[in-house]
């Protein structure tokens, strides 16, 4: 039995496990696993676990992964489990601190559709030029629909079709503009709600369904799309060619996910020189002050594994995300663990005072903004990409309780 199959057993354990505390915890279905650290552990258990069914079985897009990972130590699995299991266990006894009320309808103040169409106007300008402080602002306010209960469904439905429209062009090429957002979007209209098991079926057989649909318009499945209907078609050929399920596993970032963050291990491990002993958390700290010509000795993980795995690739500007256990693991070893704890634990923090502190719609778009982020940080932003959006949050979520302020003082 190979590495990978051994993977499957224990990312599968693990996985069992935090379903069993969850059961133990008395918490509702939302409430335990809709908050940071659940979406971290499942999402990086979810990912290493289909990983390592598709390496198990050969079905990988980049075949030289396969022999590469052929290389890893029986550490490499363990320093990753020891990782996991800490996270699901600080995440069990965190879930007696979870307060039992969200936000009360009655108090939430409407912000105006207006807001919405504020959003999507400059979502689609970032289309065009790629600024992305403009997404940055644009996502939260044209979120504002979804959270009102003033609105009708009708009202939330258009929306819904204008921002899947108008982020289409950018998802073809870069799904997690779309499909994080989405999902922050979901898990905070659901949080503390009774939720039945189809509901929560729904969600990612809806996302496998925009996973795909962008893929053939990426051109996977080599079929020509022009139409709905060929749209269809082609979803139907790509799904039963041979290539679909390590096509798939690329197109979803599962393999690439499951690779790369278990080979930063395997090197950073193979090779204790190479640790960067907070480097990477330090240039997220000092973000921007290194243009000032000081020399300071830091990094941003992205750049540190890409110029060990592949330095040809880049020297031509080509990088390869690992995700943030990895990134403290290339850090700290496997002292990265108690980071990845404070970290953990301050976002946790943070999402329950916003729960409890905070009652209005504008809170509920931030915290969605927020919960984004998050997200792509799990998946592998950076320490110093965090900090840079997580600015770029605070600026913003300003200025929309200063929206929010405003009309409160004129209706009054």
């Amino acid at each position: 039995m190979d590495i990978h199959s051994y993977n499957v057993t224990i990312f599968g354990v693990l996985l069992a496990l935090n379903v069993v505390l969850f059961l133990f915890s008395g918490k509702p279905f939302s409430v335990y696993f809709f908050r940071p650290s659940q979406v971290a552990i499942n999402y990086v258990l979810f990912s290493f676990l289909f990983g390592a069914i598709l390496f198990s079985h050969g079905n990988v897009y980049y075949k030289n992964y396969i022999n590469e990972s052929a290389l890893w130590s029986w550490q490499t699995i363990l320093y990753s489990s020891i990782f996991m299991f800490s996270l699901i266990i600080h995440s069990y006894i965190y879930s007696y601190k979870i307060p039992t009320l969200f936000f009360k309808k009655n108090d939430c103040y409407a912000l105006p559709k207006t807001y919405g169409v504020l959003g999507l106007i400059l979502i689609y300008i970032y289309t065009k030029t790629e600024f992305y402080p403009l997404y940055m602002l644009g996502l939260p306010l044209a979120t504002v629909p979804f959270f009102n209960e003033k609105f009708s469904f009708l009202t939330k439905f258009t929306f819904v079709i204008f921002f899947l429209v108008v982020l289409a062009p950018v998802a073809i090429f870069s799904k997690r503009l779309l499909i994080f957002p989405i999902l922050s979007i979901i898990i905070l209209l659901t949080y503390g709600k009774k939720i039945s098991l189809l509901k929560v079926a729904l969600v990612p057989v809806m996302l496998m369904v925009m996973i795909l649909s962008f893929s053939v318009l990426r051109g996977y499945g080599g079929v020509q799309v022009d139409s709905f209907y060929s749209l269809l078609n082609a979803v139907y050929l790509y799904v039963n060619s041979d290539i679909f399920y390590s096509a798939l596993g690329n197109n979803t970032e599962v393999t690439y996910f499951y690779f790369h963050s278990l080979n930063a291990i395997h090197i950073f491990n193979d090779d204790i020189g190479e640790l960067l002993f907070g480097k990477t958390l330090l240039k997220g700290v000092l973000l921007g002050w290194n243009s000032t010509g000081l020399s300071l000795p830091i990094i941003s993980s992205i750049d540190a594994y890409t110029k060990l795995y592949d330095p040809s690739f880049r020297n031509i500007g080509g990088s390869f995300p690992v995700n943030y256990l990895s990134e403290l693991f290339m850090n700290f070893h496997i002292l990265g663990v108690f980071f990845a704890l404070l970290i953990t634990d301050i976002f946790e923090r943070f999402w329950f005072y916003c729960i409890k502190a905070k009652t209005s719609i504008g809170s509920k778009v931030s915290m969605a903004l927020f919960l984004f982020i998050f997200i792509l940080y799990y998946r592998g932003s950076s320490f110093d990409i965090l900090v840079y959006n997580l600015i770029l949050a605070v600026i913003f979520v300003c200025i929309i309780e200063s929206l929010q302020a405003m009309l409160k003082k004129n209706d009054q």
